[in-house]
């Protein structure tokens, strides 16, 4: 498994914990799974956590400074062969309305 920031697409499926603004539209993301800050503090800690703590520290600190008023943190599953999916993605961070805050690829 391998541990990432940003969005990359050479791996079978990953496992991403995304900052969104709270005004995107939830039904064009359909595939986004809005969660709390604890969960996205939580798949830092334990699961990026175990295999790179240093990355795991730094996802950390991108997520405290996405905790406010202007945005959401989500979660969600990518099969890489899913272009519909990966396009909207980027699409989305070009727009500035979704950053990657981590990932792990499996």
């Amino acid at each position: 498994m391998k541990i990432r920031n940003g969005f990359v697409s050479n791996s079978s499926s990953s496992s991403f914990v995304v900052a969104v603004k709270k005004d995107i539209d939830e039904n064009e993301y359909y595939f986004l799974n809005k969660t709390e800050v604890d969960n996205a503090i939580k798949f830092a800690k334990e699961i990026i956590g175990e295999f790179d703590q240093k990355e795991a520290e730094e996802m950390e600190e991108d997520i405290h400074k996405y905790d406010n008023d202007e945005w959401d943190f989500a979660m969600f599953n990518l099969d890489q062969r899913d272009e519909i999916m990966i396009k909207s993605i980027k699409d989305a961070e070009e727009a500035g309305t979704l950053v990657v805050l981590g990932y792990l690829m499996h």
